[in-house]
């Protein structure tokens, strides 16, 4: 599943196939990881897992390991 989300970071950051990032990437060293960046990934994870997220969710999902936790969460809960 991380690979799987970084391709998404990549992908909603226009980033390019070698970008390095990482479970720890996040709005700490990701300078497009902005407030802005965080609605559109947000948004894009949405569509893409056809969910809606709690805002306590959206807290944890600060970095693409949060992502993976939050993810990884539902996915066992079903």
């Amino acid at each position: 599943m991380q690979e799987e989300v970084i391709e998404i970071v990549k992908r909603v950051f226009h980033k390019d196939a070698d970008s390095k990032i990482t479970a720890y990437t996040s709005s700490e060293n990701l300078p497009e990881w902005d407030s802005f960046g965080q609605i559109t990934l947000m948004q894009e994870l949405e569509k893409i897992y056809q969910t809606k997220f709690t805002f306590d969710e959206l807290i944890q999902m600060e970095s693409v390991a949060g992502i993976c936790e939050v993810l990884g969460n539902r996915k066992n809960s079903e």
